[in-house]
């Protein structure tokens, strides 16, 4: 059940919204039958609406109905969240207890090493052709 403040994402919007979107998300792996996802579920929502006016997406994604997402994240247990930094890097898990405050921590300092690391610019396209008037300037023909 889709939750205010949190995204629930699937196989077609995953990648658009966590790996694309250059803005970090914070992803819940559940499965609907896991009793401490359930249990997690209610916190959860508190987080998305802690976080719902900040520049991070917190999402969920049913990874037990979506393999694929699962088993490219290495999920083998549920529930498991992961910290997305929006750039297609690799995830940090979260690997401490499941409240508000330790799950604010761990956002608060993932996005305090954003904010420090150099940022990132797209790559610039070389091209394998030499420009034939540079050429020209710089050798010329005797």
């Amino acid at each position: 059940m889709l939750r205010p403040g949190v995204i629930e994402l699937n196989v077609i919007t995953f990648d658009e919204v966590v790996l694309r979107s250059r803005k970090p998300a914070f992803v819940d792996f559940y499965a609907p039958f896991c009793k401490y996802c359930k249990e997690l579920d209610p916190i959860y929502e508190q987080l998305a609406i802690r976080y719902q006016h900040q520049n991070i997406t917190i999402a969920k994604v049913d990874s037990y109905g979506q393999k694929t997402i699962g088993e490219r994240y290495q999920v083998e247990g549920w529930p498991t969240l992961k910290f997305f930094d929006g750039t297609g890097g690799p995830p940090v898990d979260f690997k401490w207890m499941r409240g508000l405050e330790t799950m604010s921590e761990f956002i608060d300092d993932q996005m305090s090493k954003l904010a420090l690391a150099p940022m990132s610019f797209p790559p610039i396209s070389m091209s394998s052709k030499p420009n034939l008037a540079e050429l020209m300037k710089s050798k010329p023909c005797v």
